[in-house]
């Protein structure tokens, strides 16, 4: 199958990273909970003042992530699709095994994380749930592409990158020590949100977070090696469909 590759790394970092832009963008519709913030701080800056200093963090690390992506996702044999998986012919077909079902697995496997963790720290658990107040355009466009940019084609690839070099092969276990440590990076970077959604998180609420995030970090990792970036966004996207069905079902 014919990989496709934009057409150099300056087009693909500024395409992605026109993408990712929106996602950053998205947090802007997002609520974020500034109570728990030091005292110094929330009396220096106003509450849309905040809000934009939010952005920061995670546009410089967009900005790192379309920069290594795309100097090293050729070199370890990874894409951003493949020239023949958005055929009329074979589309619905590649959009429901490469992205639709693993997200599918993704989303279910939070949500069985979270059915667990019901019943060990409920009230945490309940007051996350009204502390956060992520709207659908954060969940779909921050979550599914620029997560996945920062995630899976800058420190995902950068992971296979090294240890390619350091090991001097691309056998499969490359990819999958990969996968894991971008994946449990991924949960443990929304601790930050943790931090400003509830003052001082369990041990226990911690391996949440950082659980319930990885295990859905695997499956888009997994599809980003075996399929490109395109499907793991289209993956990561569904999963959240399947949560907001979850939430509308419960309520």
């Amino acid at each position: 199958m014919k990989t496709m590759h934009l057409q150099t790394p300056r087009t693909t970092g500024l395409t992605l990273f026109l993408f990712g832009l929106l996602g950053v963008a998205s947090l802007l519709t997002v609520q974020f909970p500034l109570t728990n913030l030091p005292k110094a701080v929330l009396k220096q800056f106003s509450p849309a003042e905040l809000q934009w200093l939010i952005l920061v963090n995670p546009l410089l690390l967009l900005v790192i992530a379309v920069i290594v992506g795309s100097l090293l996702y050729r070199k370890v044999g990874l894409s951003i699709f493949h020239s023949g998986d958005f055929r009329r012919a074979t589309i619905g077909q590649n959009l429901l095994v490469k992205g639709i079902v693993p997200g599918v697995f993704a989303g279910l496997s939070i949500i069985g994380v979270v059915l667990v963790f019901q019943a060990l720290i409920p009230d945490e658990l309940a007051q996350l749930g009204t502390e956060t107040k992520l709207t659908v355009a954060a969940r779909f466009l921050y979550g599914g592409v620029t997560e996945e940019i920062m995630l899976r084609f800058g420190l995902m690839t950068l992971f296979v990158w090294l240890l390619s070099v350091i090991l001097r092969t691309q056998h499969p276990a490359v990819y999958w020590i990969a996968i894991v440590g971008a994946a449990l990076l991924f949960g443990a970077g929304h601790l930050t949100a943790l931090n400003l959604m509830v003052a001082q998180p369990s041990p226990t609420l911690v391996v949440y977070i950082v659980l319930a995030n990885a295990l859905a970090g695997v499956v888009f990792g997994w599809v980003y090696w075996r399929h490109g970036l395109v499907f793991a966004m289209i993956a990561h996207a569904v999963a959240h469909v399947v949560m907001l069905l979850s939430e509308f079902i419960n309520h």
